[in-house]
């Protein structure tokens, strides 16, 4: 008898036609993600937002902070590429409108 691995209880994707009609609830909340850390678990890649909240007080080099898990997301790696895709392509809209607010600089 054959022994099975993970990878062969991994559903194969099918493809469905149709619109993705996304819905965002009022209730969530914005955060913001000081550092990030990136985790290849099987076939995901897992990605734990931080945020570093700076103490009001002066503080001194070698001080330790905290930095505060605000939210974990697993992507498929095979949706990573059509992610990293939309991110480039946010980051080059992003510095063009930097750059007009720069003086063209």
């Amino acid at each position: 008898m054959s022994k099975k691995n993970k990878m062969d209880e991994i559903p194969t994707p099918q493809m469905i036609t149709g619109q993705l009609l996304f819905e965002a609830s009022d209730n969530i909340s914005t955060l913001y993600a000081t550092e990030v850390g990136l985790q290849l678990v099987h076939t995901e890649l897992v990605m734990s937002f931080f945020e570093v909240r700076l103490p009001y007080e002066k503080i001194e080099s070698d001080t330790n902070l905290k930095a505060k898990c605000i939210s974990r997301v697993a992507i498929s790696i095979a949706k990573l590429p059509d992610i990293i895709q939309s991110l480039q392509m946010q980051m080059v809209q992003m510095q063009k409108i930097a750059t007009q607010a720069d003086g063209g600089k």
